[in-house]
């Protein structure tokens, strides 16, 4: 069950392509609809695959040991992109107000807006390591704390985000985003049978909370709800797919480089001097050719692999050997 599948990574091509059409869509979330509908689910589901590919022989392992493990997968390729991204934006403020402490402070509690992926994803690693390790009431206590903040953080967040004790929390989606990722990795660790009926009925009290609801804690968690609904019947679909390599398949491979670097071109695009209609066609013929451009260049340098793919030199290595056999 825990075996890699070619439906999940098609599944994580099509969300990686949804991330950035909503860092496309110009607006905010409440005022395009686009936006709105792909930010309700397409981070929760990533996140929930991201937990469901963590097998519990990592999680057993020693922090030192984890940290090992995702050391050429993640952190190297997170550390040179929260460089550039950091410096991009420090200089930003050197030229509009002068740097001071706080700005270089704030920029490791809040990470360049995409950039806290890859930290809560290892942060996650740790709760859930905790979490094996205690007795099966407390962890339960504590998951259900962390599902009490996700409802809280989806439904209050639009309404609290400019409080000062908000700010001071650092980036929330470190913990309230931890119970899509608990989710799928319970699901692949464990058997679940749930009754199909039942969650697809969730699904749709989840959606008219969200929906139709002027209560801002029925708001989270209707989307909370919902969304896990989502996961739990889509994964159940993806563990019996028999779907085959396709090019969605291969963008899911390199989600991570595409992540982490989609946004330095957003930047110049976003700022160029052209109509809205003109803003995206240009947009959208760049980054079919930036998604191709990362697929095709897969494997094909030992520095990329290392510092942009995240693939460690000795399963670089062991990937030629097999190509050449």
């Amino acid at each position: 069950m825990n075996e890699r599948n070619q439906a999940f990574d098609a599944t994580k091509g099509f969300l990686i392509i949804l991330v950035i059409m909503g860092h496309v869509l110009l607006g905010s979330i409440s005022e395009n609809l686009g936006r709105e509908v792909i930010y309700f689910f397409h981070m929760p589901i990533f996140l929930a695959i991201t937990g469901y590919f963590t097998k519990r022989t990592l999680i057993n392992k020693s922090i030192a040991e984890i940290l090992l493990k995702y050391k050429y997968r993640m952190i190297l390729p997170f550390i040179y992109a929260f460089a550039f991204y950091t410096t991009l934006a420090l200089i930003r403020i050197h030229i509009s107000e002068g740097l001071e402490i706080k700005h270089f402070t704030y920029r490791i509690l809040y990470p360049f807006y995409h950039l806290w992926y890859v930290p809560a994803v290892i942060i996650f690693a740790f709760y859930t390591k905790s979490l094996e390790r205690i007795g099966c009431k407390t962890s339960a206590l504590i998951v259900s704390c962390f599902f009490f903040l996700t409802i809280i953080f989806e439904g209050l967040e639009p309404n609290i985000s400019d409080s000062i004790w908000y700010e001071s929390l650092g980036d929330k989606r470190f913990y309230y985003f931890f119970t899509y990722y608990f989710c799928g990795y319970y699901l692949s660790s464990r058997k679940l049978s749930l009754n199909k009926d039942i969650v697809a009925f969730l699904f749709l009290v989840g959606i008219t909370l969200y929906g139709y609801s002027t209560n801002d804690l029925l708001v989270g968690l209707g989307k909370t709800v919902a969304n896990i609904s989502i996961i739990i019947i889509l994964f159940s679909l993806l563990e019996h797919s028999n779907y085959k390599s396709s090019f969605l398949e291969k963008i899911g491979r390199v989600s991570l480089p595409i992540y982490l670097w989609h946004v330095a071109p957003l930047l110049i695009l976003k700022n160029l001097p052209i109509s809205e209609s003109m803003y995206y066609s240009v947009s959208t013929i760049f980054f079919i050719l930036f998604i191709y451009l990362f697929v095709a260049y897969e494997g094909k340098s030992t520095l990329t692999n290392k510092y942009i793919y995240g693939v460690s030199p000795d399963l670089a290595a062991s990937t030629k050997r097999d190509n050449r056999s």
